[in-house]
């Protein structure tokens, strides 16, 4: 199954650079996830690709936090997304974090 994880931010780039460190260090397949973040603050460039996550740059703040999942969800989304995961920049996620949702979304062994 192939993970996105969206990320909404906000003039974080300390945190931004946390939660990159901990999506590089999932045990679940590089090839089978990708983070998206959107940054309405203008703080990164528009744009940069990586192999693992991308960020894009709003020229304008979206009005609701709403607003910024939808445009996250229904612009920026990958094609070949089968779960997404809602990923902050305030936290932490362990190396399992992802293959232990995708396991409990197919269900009991």
């Amino acid at each position: 199954m192939f993970v996105t994880g969206i990320c909404p931010t906000f003039r974080q780039p300390e945190l931004l650079a946390n939660l990159i460190a901990c999506w590089q260090l999932q045990t679940y397949p590089k090839d089978k996830r990708r983070l998206v973040i959107l940054d309405d603050a203008r703080t990164f460039e528009d744009g940069q690709v990586y192999e693992e996550y991308e960020v894009h740059s709003a020229q304008t703040r979206f009005p609701t936090i709403s607003a910024k999942y939808n445009h996250l969800l229904f612009e920026l989304l990958p094609p070949q997304t089968d779960i997404v995961l809602v990923i902050e920049t305030d936290d932490i996620y362990l190396p399992d974090y992802i293959e232990s949702h995708v396991q409990a979304l197919q269900g009991p062994p």
